[in-house]
């Protein structure tokens, strides 16, 4: 197993330090999109939780353009990146959530329409301010809210995705993947060059503790008339990004629990913004996402309530034990099944249809270690039992 050393300042001066192990790949193949499933940043102590990512180009230059995205899939800050021929940046997140500045990148100036260097504003405070509340859930000007309600207000978390597109932009034309004609338009902004790779690492220097995984890779696919279409954006109906064979409806990933080495796992969820986002309740009457996880022992015998979540959500942080309970430790599976629910079904229960997930684990060990891995396919038959 190959080990990597990364010492990585953040503009507070802090050094970040982390030795780990390459974690399981979740796809092989340069993508025009590449999806970073969760990122969490600690406002408050420097020294708390941070991601690293890191994209590269696997071809000649391209200009790739970075979206975060709150944890219900609401877009809500961008920046343009310029990558040479096999190219690679790195940012850490804590940079932009909590200092609001983006490292630039140099670029030729006639390239695409950028500058030199390929740069974005910092925040200004207020605008910065507005960010944390975004992406904490925290109740907006206007009574609604942008990412799940939650109690801790210290930790923003969300997920990222990264598109190839036909050239750099700045202000009022800078576009968010919600946009319309940022896809499908007869000169979109989004390209199909399929040329991106990446990672990303969640740290924990506090705790000693880090989990890297590689980004997931997608490629254009036009036409995807499915709710089990991965990566459709609403303002697009018609284009969105292709579905993969890693992308499940229906995943499991193992754990560890307390027993000799003190264990704990964590479970890290995505699944694509509904193709129909709601208004920003920050109570959602109707949820578009139900999360299904059912928990194992290794004999595969039922080992836990099954657990239904409903929410606009599309990323989240569970911990096994936790929000996940189980009855019985230290070790075993839980199996994840996802849907959506789609109001106005028969008498007058909703109906609910697969849909498509990216399931990853993290487990921690005697306050020391810690591995990423990636959730594996489970049987459709076994696990989903139809709409309802």
């Amino acid at each position: 197993m190959k080990l990597r050393r990364i010492l990585l300042p953040s503009t507070a001066g802090l050094l970040l330090a982390a030795t780990f192990a390459t974690a399981a790949p979740l796809s092989k193949n340069p993508g025009a999109t590449l999806i970073v499933p969760y990122f969490e940043v600690d406002l408050d102590e420097p020294d708390g939780r941070s991601t690293l990512v890191s994209v590269g180009n696997a071809g000649e230059p391209v200009v790739a353009h970075a979206t975060l995205w709150t944890d219900r899939g609401v877009p809500v800050y961008a920046w343009d990146i310029y990558l040479g021929e096999n190219a690679l940046v790195t940012y850490n997140l804590r940079d932009i959530v909590v200092y609001g500045n983006v490292a630039p990148t140099s670029a030729p100036a006639s390239f695409g329409g950028c500058g030199s260097p390929v740069a974005t504003p910092a925040l200004p405070a207020a605008d910065l301010a507005l960010l944390q509340k975004q992406l904490t859930g925290q109740r907006l000007g206007n009574g609604t809210c942008d990412g799940e309600p939650r109690q801790d207000l210290t930790l923003a978390s969300g997920s990222i995705t990264i598109d190839t597109v036909n050239d750099c932009r700045t202000g009022a034309g800078q576009r968010y993947p919600t946009d319309a004609g940022y896809f499908n338009t007869s000169s979109p902004r989004a390209s199909a060059r399929k040329v991106l790779w990446g990672d990303f690492t969640l740290v924990d220097p506090a705790e000693n503790f880090a989990q890297g995984y590689e980004a997931h890779a997608l490629g254009l696919a036009a036409s995807l008339n499915t709710y089990a279409a991965f990566g459709r954006w609403p303002a697009d109906t018609s284009v969105a990004r292709e579905s993969l064979n890693e992308i499940y409806t229906c995943s499991g990933a193992r754990f560890l629990l307390d027993g000799p080495f003190d264990a704990r796992t964590s479970l890290f969820v995505y699944t694509p913004p509904p193709i129909r986002l709601g208004d920003n309740e920050c109570i959602a009457e109707e949820a578009y996402h139900v999360w299904d996880f059912q928990v194992f022992d290794e004999d595969g015998r039922g080992a836990g309530a099954e657990i239904k979540l409903s929410a606009y959500r599309t990323s989240a942080r569970f911990e096994v034990g936790d929000d996940i309970p189980t009855s019985f430790e230290p070790s075993g599976y839980v199996e994840l099944e996802t849907a959506i629910r789609v109001p106005g079904g028969v008498n007058p229960v909703p109906h609910t249809f697969p849909n498509q997930h990216l399931l990853l684990g993290a487990i921690q060990a005697s306050g020391r270690f810690a591995v990423g891995i990636s959730g594996d396919p489970m049987s459709i038959g076994s696990c989903y039992n139809g709409p309802n």
